[in-house]
């Protein structure tokens, strides 16, 4: 796996940004120990995914298969190709896909014993709350592993868009990456950047939750063209 830039600095600059009616919540080391400890807990459940000449990434949520990613990245009723990181290769179709919310989920086919990680509660984050980003930007690379950045929130929930926005760096090719709160469940799914390193936007984990049903279907609900740059 790559852990961007430095840790321990990055830490630093956390818990400096937090000012000290926060910072004095936050041991560096500790925070450094749970960093480590979730990203070895969900790591195994960050897939790539790849068809065609495409590639994303998905997080696995279930040990029925199913496995969340961007809108614009699927479509429903296609064949996938899920990469996990201890080499197996499985297939996965399509589901719904809500382009309006640029959710989507898939299903793995022939499951067992498959690792995953647990969905959260969006509607509880807290701007200044650190966060983990776990994806295959470019796609699946052996040598190289998962892509990890730490950052935090900034707004839990945007205005007009409802999205989730972090300082967790994200570039083309990481659509459809996991967000993970410290406890490792998943937060939110990362959908598009902006044009500056803070304007990183993930769809919250409840919008796959509100829309659970219907994602389960292979049908494409209204699709909506956001601002910004997919990544």
């Amino acid at each position: 796996m790559k852990i961007t830039a430095s840790l321990p600095t990055l830490l630093a600059a956390f818990v400096l940004l937090l000012g000290p009616s926060f910072a004095q919540d936050f041991k560096i080391d500790s925070l450094q120990e749970q960093i480590y400890s979730t990203i070895d807990h969900v790591l195994p459940s960050v897939v790539a995914i790849s068809s065609g000449g495409s590639t994303f990434s998905g997080v696995v949520v279930s040990s029925d298969g199913h496995v969340l990613s961007a809108g614009h990245a699927i479509n429903p009723g296609d064949s996938y190709r899920v990469l996990f990181s201890d080499g197996r290769r499985l297939r996965a179709k399509g589901l719904g896909a809500n382009g309006r919310h640029d959710c989507a989920l898939l299903q793995i086919e022939n499951i067992s014993g498959l690792p995953y990680s647990e969905m959260g509660d969006s509607t509880r984050l807290k701007t200044h709350q650190p966060c983990l980003s776990i994806s295959h930007p470019g796609g699946y690379d052996r040598s190289r592993g998962a892509v990890i950045r730490f950052g935090h929130i900034v707004r839990p929930l945007t205005n007009g868009s409802g999205m989730v926005q972090s300082t967790a760096l994200m570039e083309p090719g990481d659509s459809g990456g996991a967000l993970f709160d410290l406890n490792g469940n998943v937060i939110a799914i990362h959908s598009r950047i902006g044009r500056s390193m803070d304007r990183n936007y993930d769809v919250p984990i409840n919008k796959f939750r509100e829309y659970w049903d219907d994602l389960n279907e292979q049908n494409s609900l209204e699709f909506h063209v956001y601002p910004g740059y997919r990544s």
